[in-house]
């Protein structure tokens, strides 16, 4: 979860995640610097779409994590 701010490069981190085949999804929050590179940190799911989320405020992440609970719990 991110506002697109950061101190430190996330990249190699998403990428070892990804070349695990761990699924790894980002959430950004606010107005990113750069949403694509926010983006481009996710995995992509079996159906091809990333595993990406945005949202103008935090409000969301009820709903995202209704999300995560139907599809990875049930």
């Amino acid at each position: 979860i991110t506002d697109g701010n950061s101190e430190t490069e996330a990249t190699p981190a998403a990428d070892a995640i990804k070349k695990l085949d761990h699924p790894l999804f980002s959430i950004a929050v606010g107005a990113p610097n750069s949403l694509s590179y926010v983006e481009s940190l996710s995995s992509k799911g079996k159906n091809g779409v990333r595993h990406f989320f945005y949202s103008r405020n935090f409000t969301i992440l009820t709903e995202i994590g209704k999300y995560f609970r139907s599809e990875y719990l049930n």
